[in-house]
């Protein structure tokens, strides 16, 4: 795989958000080195000014973020916290539809203290807020390829066989076939580019099909029997265990 940034594109938008939202708004890559922050604005005074000074304070941020950041990748899901000097900060991490780690975006540097009194910019709830737009952004910076991981030929042509026989009987054995690699390869391969097994790829996959078709109108038997489930109990455990609730919360 390679890692591929359209550096400037992402400082556009990081920067466009940090003028927005008055707070500073960098990026973390792959292997955790900050960037994309040209744009942004920079360091809060106290940030600025205690890194500097002490080399102490420095690699105390440097490992908060660290820490911070591999929560956040290891959860999937974006992560609030307070730093070692007691500011608030956020760290949403970018994942491509395969489930890949692209890095992480990170907000924050907020002063509770000193917020202006009356004023809600700086609390909790509203980093809580903002955190979640840049959710809302993240997307459409993964559809556009500022961020992305070029993908070996085999990944498509798994892709297109998934397509093709998802509510059949797809295997990986018949997958090796088509493109001409080993089980073996292909197990280790499988799970490197699509951050899972082929069997739960696959299970997640008819999993999502089957929610749309629910919300679509057809029946929870019509939908365990097209999404190639054994039975309609089958399909409800293995739906719950995915969504949280059963699928009769959306059909019938």
């Amino acid at each position: 795989m390679k890692y591929q940034l359209k550096i400037h594109s992402l400082e556009s938008v990081l920067g466009l958000l940090s003028e927005l939202l008055q707070l500073r708004v960098t990026f973390f890559d792959i292997n955790n080195q900050e960037m994309a922050d040209k744009r942004s604005l920079p360091r809060t005074g106290f940030c600025s000014t205690n890194r500097f000074r002490s080399k102490d304070f420095n690699q105390k941020c440097i490992d908060c973020d660290r820490i911070h950041i591999a929560e956040a990748r290891t959860k999937k899901m974006p992560v609030i916290y307070r730093c070692h000097a007691g500011l608030l900060e956020g760290v949403v991490p970018l994942y491509n539809s395969c489930g890949q780690y692209l890095g992480s975006i990170v907000t924050g540097q907020i002063d509770e203290k000193r917020r202006k009194s009356g004023s809600r910019l700086g609390s909790m709830e509203e980093l809580s807020k903002i955190i979640r737009l840049i959710q809302i952004i993240c997307p459409d910076i993964i559809q556009q390829d500022i961020i992305h991981l070029s993908r070996p030929q085999w990944v498509d042509h798994a892709e297109q066989y998934i397509t093709e026989n998802w509510n059949k009987k797809p295997c990986l054995a018949s997958l090796c076939k088509s493109a001409g690699k080993t089980y073996s390869q292909m197990s280790h391969s499988f799970r490197s580019e699509f951050g899972k097994s082929f069997r739960s790829y696959i299970r997640e996959y008819r999993l999502k099909r089957a929610k749309i078709l629910l919300e679509q109108g057809s029946s929870i038997k019509e939908t365990a029997f097209q999404c190639g489930f054994f039975d309609e109990f089958h399909f409800s455990r293995s739906f719950k265990n995915e969504f949280g609730y059963p699928p009769s919360k959306i059909g019938k």
